[in-house]
């Protein structure tokens, strides 16, 4: 079993070092899954959780990790030139990542650091399969997600519940009611792809959001 990765985009790395902090807050271990085309991070809480098995023939390797390690390391590629990331197999199996950091000088610069993993058996894969995502009607591009976090924080603070919004011209709103007023936020013109035909397609479907 081999892995090997090379980020050499600084915009990417910045992606992927805020998409760690970000699952960091969620739980303290997750199983990152990797394939051919993509990597996988998968938060399963539920012990009793099951699903049918992935098939043999995939090339795919499933990994536990305490991803406050994961996020702890990526905080040092503000200034990455590139990131490396392989699996590698020292007294316990690690995920190396081989940092190249812009030089101060005309000396590269390189850190490297360790952080331990767990290899998850094939046959615990199916345990962490992706779930299904269900039946929806409307899928719409979000807004920013800087803006509707900013308005998720402020609107948290009138109520524990906010209820979401979207029709099929584009158009979605949230909304937060407290004792005295109620918030509401409109984002105008996201592209949206209808799922279904004619009139299985609600022209706004709504949830409330906890």
């Amino acid at each position: 079993m081999k892995f090997r990765a090379r980020i050499v985009d600084s915009a990417c790395i910045q992606q992927f070092a805020k998409v760690v902090a970000t699952i960091a807050k969620l739980a303290k271990v997750v199983a990152i899954r990797f394939t051919l085309d993509g990597v996988y991070f998968i938060v399963n809480d539920d012990v009793e959780f099951n699903m049918v098995g992935v098939s043999e023939e995939f090339n795919e390797i499933y990994l536990e990790v305490a991803i406050s390690n994961l996020a702890s390391v990526l905080k040092s590629t503000d200034q990455a030139k590139a990131v490396k990331m392989k699996l590698t197999k020292k007294q316990t199996p690690c995920l190396t990542f081989e940092i190249e950091l812009a030089p101060l000088t005309a000396n590269a610069r390189t850190v490297m650091h360790d952080v331990p993993v767990k290899v998850i058996p094939r046959r615990m894969w199916a345990n962490y399969t992706e779930p299904a995502a269900g039946n929806y009607s409307i899928e719409v591009a979000l807004p920013s997600l800087k803006v509707l976090r900013h308005m998720v924080d402020k609107m948290k603070n009138l109520s524990t519940c906010a209820v979401m919004s979207v029709s099929r011209d584009g158009e979605m709103t949230l909304s937060a009611e407290g004792d005295l007023v109620i918030v509401t936020t409109h984002f105008r013109s996201l592209p949206v792809s209808s799922i279904g035909e004619g009139g299985d397609v609600p022209a706004q479907s709504c949830t409330m959001c906890q």
